[in-house]
């Protein structure tokens, strides 16, 4: 059902990320979650 909306146009999932880390940024990021810092990031490889 999420991929037919995403497909429509009717949800932008790339207005959700906040962050594009690389994977040696992995660590860092979890930091930051539970540090209450942050909001979603998206890890490129």
């Amino acid at each position: 059902m999420l991929a037919g909306h995403v497909r429509a146009g009717r949800l932008d999932l790339t207005a959700l990320v906040t962050e594009r880390i690389a994977l040696d940024g992995i660590p860092a990021a979890f930091g930051n979650m539970l540090a209450g810092k942050g909001g979603r990031a998206l890890v490129v490889f």
